[in-house]
């Protein structure tokens, strides 16, 4: 076996020593000469000789390793093949491929595939597949694939996919990809994407997407979601854009630079204070609020969470819809039983100049486990007397009734 290796590590060592050598070469009639069918075991052994890579082929057949001048047809070489010129048609390596021309066709490489001139086909390898021009076919690697000019291709690796110059088409990555400066392209990983290109007309990945400069479509990422600008939709925990031109971001905290706060004072009917942050766009905002009242001996606040819309009317005036859901906490820093009081408000608000003031009704769906003193859920926020549907299913108790909102926006 130890004799085994060291004749293979010498086949590749005459073999990259005699590719160096070609490479370096001028030589001007390789596209003049033609055959139909070479037979190498390790060039220059072989029915081309010394002179291999000055021949284009129809069908070439590499035992070890093997150089041609391009093939217009088909090549099978069992650990590796190389061709000087272009390539036409399909190419498969127990190893992989180098082709230094241009490239048509299909190319399966054990390992890798490695294109140095535009490329228009497919390529398929175990690990991964080069492209050093421009791309206007597709790479499937079981590792990553990299195209270093501009691509029109579609990229689908294993753990990554770059086109630093940008890739116009759809890369798929199971961790990562990157695309670069020119592209316009769309990305799914399953970690990250990332996009330094014009545009990006949609990026999923299971934790972040960031774009530098504009997506025009959607961003939907399990956490976080970066844009410069907005054209489209964003889905995450966080969303972060400098601005929102069409569209809007959709999370638990979206933020833009360019955007819509609010801070808001209100009385309502479950809480003589009530203070709401709202931030976003105006077509959608989180809200975040927090109120107390006191009812009897009974001390209660809340917190909470909500998305709503602004809509303007008139040069001054307009309407919001917000929905909100609230846990009330009853004589504790936290109420570990369910105790949602969930608000659909609608108010219609006036512009004063540096303040608005707001009010309309509510409508009001309070959903309880927690039991008061004679063991009845619902806890002691409301009066069973106001509403208009009172039902318990279990431990849970229901309960529906109208309400009303008040307060100041700055």
């Amino acid at each position: 076996m130890r004799q085994q290796h060291k004749f293979l590590i010498l086949i590749v060592i005459i073999n990259l020593i005699y590719t160096n050598m070609t490479l370096a070469n001028d030589w001007e009639e390789e596209t003049q000469k033609h055959r139909a069918a070479q037979l190498t075991l390790i060039t220059p052994i072989g029915s081309n000789g010394l002179n291999a890579a000055e021949y284009t082929n129809n069908f070439s057949l590499n035992i070890f390793f093997g150089i041609s001048g391009g093939v217009q047809g088909f090549e099978i070489g069992g650990l590796h093949n190389t061709n000087k010129g272009d390539v036409s048609g399909f190419q498969i390596a127990g190893l992989g491929n180098l082709n230094t021309g241009m490239t048509k066709g299909v190319q399966f490489g054990g390992l890798y595939n490695i294109d140095l001139d535009l490329t228009t086909g497919v390529q398929v390898a175990g690990i991964a597949n080069v492209i050093h021009g421009p791309s206007t076919g597709a790479q499937f690697a079981g590792i990553s694939n990299f195209v270093s000019n501009e691509s029109w291709a579609f990229q689908a690796g294993g753990i990554a996919n770059i086109a630093p110059e940008g890739n116009h088409g759809l890369q798929i990555a199971g961790i990562a990809n990157v695309n670069g400066k020119e592209g316009e392209g769309s990305q799914l990983a399953g970690i990250t994407n990332v996009s330094y290109g014009e545009t990006s007309v949609f990026q999923v990945a299971g934790l972040v997407n960031i774009s530098t400069n504009r997506v025009d479509g959607a961003q939907i990422a399990g956490i976080a979601n970066y844009t410069k600008k907005l054209n489209g939709f964003q889905l995450a925990l966080i969303n972060f854009a400098d601005t929102v031109e069409r569209g809007v971001p959709l999370g638990l905290i979206s933020i833009v630079k360019h955007g819509y706060y609010a801070f808001e004072i209100e009385a309502n009917d479950a809480f003589w204070i009530n203070a709401n942050y709202k931030m976003g766009v105006p077509k959608l905002y989180n809200i975040f609020t927090i109120g107390f009242t006191q009812q009897d001996s009974q001390e209660m606040w809340g917190v909470g969470l909500g998305l709503g819309s602004l809509f303007s009317i008139g040069k001054n005036w307009g309407l919001n819809l917000d929905l909100t859901a609230t846990q009330i906490n009853e004589n504790t820093w936290w109420t570990e039983e369910l105790n949602l009081l969930n608000k659909l408000k609608i108010n219609a608000w006036f512009d004063l100049g540096k303040v608005q003031i707001y009010g309309g009704p509510a409508l009001n769906v309070f959903v309880s486990q927690l039991q008061d003193a004679e063991g009845v859920p619902g806890g002691n926020l409301i009066d069973p007397g106001l509403s208009f549907y009172d039902n318990i299913n279990g431990s849970t108790r229901t309960i529906i009734y109208p309400g009303f909102n008040i307060g100041l926006r700055f």
